[in-house]
């Protein structure tokens, strides 16, 4: 159920879970909403749960006029899915060749193939902390197209959450899937290329936040910045195998994940902070990933190229 989807992904804990199941039946999916978009704490839920049970039926529907605050929860792994499809369409359609993609749902998999054709890409089930996954990924681009030359990684969750009131929990869940799931697509691709002789291309997504500090999102900043030493230090290591590994920083982006919190605010908090004051279009960002896993960057590695919109350098 949708709980248990929620949980699944990351979106709230066990213990989220556990006071969610104390509300009536009828009344679970709208605690769960309240959980992800308020960022509940469990004994927040727990009374929550409780305040369903004793009135559900005034409490069935939401006040006209309530609100919800900045710190909510949210699956930036959404955007940055949709990154990951700009971005194949824009390599393969560019002469970039064959494309093989791994997610955690398949629930792009069919539009993709679709528009680039079933002979040009294959799409496979992959979750990156789950290492055997993984190298199954790895090993379907050999099976399907003799090899590759790219690997990119765009994996990530993020809570939005004040600092103080992040469980150890929730900052070990973002840190595993967000850095872990980087490392594990990284080496299981660098070892691929070492072993073929491929002189390839690592590129890796981060983000605005290894630059610029931004509120309720600490442990995924620190998963990014992660990220990035850890690719530098990557390009250092292969560089006598002719392999190339980059980084780039997206920072707001204008996609149908983008919800109304974000949006909302972006006049008055983000675009104060840039230089070009609007948020990028999705190709924009694709521009930076493609560039950097082409030949035209042959002479760039070990870098951290942000594209932000000069956010952070006014």
């Amino acid at each position: 159920d949708e709980v248990q989807l929620a949980l699944k992904e990351g979106l709230i804990s066990m213990g989220h879970a556990k006071a969610i199941a104390g509300a009536p039946a009828d009344q679970q999916l709208r605690a769960l909403k309240k959980c992800i978009k308020k960022g509940l704490s469990v004994r927040q839920a727990e009374e929550l749960s409780r305040s369903l049970a004793e009135a559900p039926a005034a409490a069935a529907q939401p006040a006209e006029d309530e609100e919800y605050p900045d710190s909510y929860l949210r699956l930036v792994e959404q955007l940055e899915k949709f990154f990951s499809q700009e971005i194949s369409i824009k390599r393969a359609k560019n002469g970039g060749g064959k494309i093989v993609i791994g997610a955690r749902h398949d629930t792009l998999f069919e539009e993709i193939t679709q528009e680039l054709g079933a002979d040009n890409c294959w799409c496979q089930v992959c979750d990156v902390t789950n290492r055997a996954q993984v190298d199954a990924l790895v090993q379907a681009a050999y099976d399907k197209f003799n090899g590759f030359d790219v690997m990119f990684g765009n994996a990530g969750i993020n809570l939005f959450k004040d600092f103080l009131n992040v469980t150890e929990e929730e900052h070990a869940r973002i840190v595993h899937n967000n850095y872990f799931g980087c490392f594990n697509s990284t080496q299981a691709a660098a070892r691929a290329f070492v072993a073929h002789g491929t002189k390839g291309a690592i590129v890796n997504t981060a983000s605005i936040n290894v630059r610029c500090a931004c509120p309720n999102s600490t442990p995924y900043a620190a998963s990014k910045g992660a990220i990035a030493t850890m690719t530098q230090g990557v390009a250092v290591e292969l560089a006598e195998y002719g392999i190339r590994a980059n980084c780039f920083c997206p920072g707001s982006t204008d996609t149908p994940m983008v919800t109304e919190v974000p949006r909302t605010r972006f006049p008055t908090y983000t675009a104060p902070k840039l230089m070009i004051q609007r948020m990028a279009q999705p190709e924009e960002q694709a521009n930076i990933a493609c560039f950097l896993a082409s030949d035209d960057a042959s002479y760039i590695t070990g870098e951290t190229i942000f594209c932000v919109g000069g956010w952070g350098k006014k």
